[in-house]
């Protein structure tokens, strides 16, 4: 590259320098260069970063800037399955957004002797992780439902493959047994004798196994959350029992859980580009660059995506959005199949919840695309569901009604003089 040569020029001319009587030819040069590699550290930083101008009558780089405007962007707005199986949070709640309750399957009963006629208590434990408030107010309390689902000898729902489509727990019998309140502490605990009765059922063979977790007045507008089995800070139902005089208790882990997340909003996608780890949403961005950037000895020295943010058709719950943004192969042109998931992520964008824009570096691809190292399939911008979160973003596509709120593509190039 010229920057390379550049950099090996100067290295060269300075060892010749301190081998020389007379010194004074080069330090001129040495002095420019090394202005120069400063402009460079410079250029090479955060996207918003200006070029500095300084007074060399002759500068060894050549810089241009390169606006690419929304019509050379084409924007592919994609959403999959959003099975949610592998998230660390488990969302129990229902606001003006989203719909959401859990499923917690406990079949690993192995461990249980095979009497348990000296049953003493089961409790259910859960660990909080956060209450989520689109308002930014503090709720009033909230109660969570523990309910039982009878499947009638069949499994209905699977962590791995399970969603709103397709599980609706309206199909299936479910009765109430008892209620908690939730509260932002490390470990809630709710014992109930009905909870000892379903342990005993299912020790005796009977597997409805499934304890479903709701939000019991949904006209409280909040979502809870609580960490899954993914997690260290896994549910458990603690059983104690006799057995032999002694007092027995132990720990059983969900064989699986799962929240069922519905979204209420629907995301205008001929005027947005919509974000969302929890319905699984997701962009391919494509850039149209034929012919605009031409001098094959040019650099890319930046390359940054400007993209504005929807605030009305956006909801972060106060929480930042952590964006990725993958390189895809040409896996990306099944528009059914493909899934950002199973490639790995160029890199992580942190958006807070106070931004309006985000301003994405894109230099790895602009730069393999011109160069012909990479075939152009663009870039993805995604949210895993593994995230901590339901929040949704939203910017405005290249349909946008106001020109400035439109996205673009910002390159700066470098060449040598």
């Amino acid at each position: 590259m010229k920057l390379l040569e550049l950099w090996k020029n100067y290295n060269q001319k300075d060892r010749r320098s301190r081998r020389s009587i007379n010194q004074q030819p080069y330090l001129a040069t040495i002095s420019v260069y090394k202005w120069w590699l400063l402009v460079i550290l410079l250029v090479l930083g955060a996207c918003e970063e200006k070029i500095p101008t300084l007074p060399i009558d002759k500068a060894p780089l050549i810089f241009e800037t390169i606006t690419i405007p929304s019509d050379s962007l084409n924007f592919d707005q994609r959403t999959i399955e959003p099975n949610l199986g592998g998230s660390g949070v488990l969302f129990v709640g229902n606001d003006e957004h989203i719909y959401a309750y859990t499923l917690l399957k406990f079949a690993n009963l192995s461990t249980l002797p095979d009497t348990l006629d000296s049953l003493i208590s089961v409790s259910l434990n859960l660990q909080t992780y956060h209450q989520f408030q689109s308002s930014g107010e503090s709720a009033d309390s909230v109660d969570i439902s523990i309910s039982r689902l009878y499947n009638n000898g069949d499994d209905p729902w699977s962590e791995d493959s399970s969603n709103y489509k397709n599980f609706v727990l309206a199909d299936h019998t479910v009765d109430y047994l008892t209620s908690f309140t939730f509260h932002e502490t490390d470990t809630i605990t709710v014992k109930s004798v009905l909870l000892d009765s379903i342990l005993l059922d299912w020790h005796a063979g009977n597997n409805d196994y499934t304890l479903v977790l709701q939000q019991a007045d949904t006209a409280i507008a909040s979502v809870q959350a609580f960490y899954s089995s993914e997690e260290t800070h896994y549910p458990w139902l603690e059983i104690s029992y006799i057995q032999d005089g002694d007092t027995v208790s132990i720990k059983i882990i969900p064989s699986e859980d799962l929240s069922i997340i519905s979204f209420k909003d629907n995301v205008d996608i001929d005027k947005n580009l919509s974000i969302s780890a929890g319905r699984m949403s997701f962009a391919r961005l494509n850039f149209n660059l034929k012919n605009l950037i031409r001098d094959k000895n040019a650099v890319i020295a930046k390359a940054c995506l400007h993209l504005n943010i929807n605030q009305d058709q956006s909801q972060l719950y106060g929480e930042n959005f952590s964006l990725y943004v993958t390189i895809p192969d040409s896996a990306v042109n099944d528009t059914s199949d493909y899934n950002p998931m199973h490639q790995v992520y160029d890199h992580l964008h942190p958006i807070g919840s106070t931004d309006n824009d985000a301003v994405i570096d894109v230099k790895k691809v602009i730069q393999g695309i011109t160069s012909n190292y990479i075939d152009n399939y663009g870039i993805v911008l995604w949210s895993p569901p593994t995230n901590l979160n339901i929040s949704t973003i939203s910017f405005y596509n290249t349909s946008s009604q106001n020109a400035d709120s439109r996205p673009f593509l910002e390159i700066l190039t470098m060449k040598e003089q």
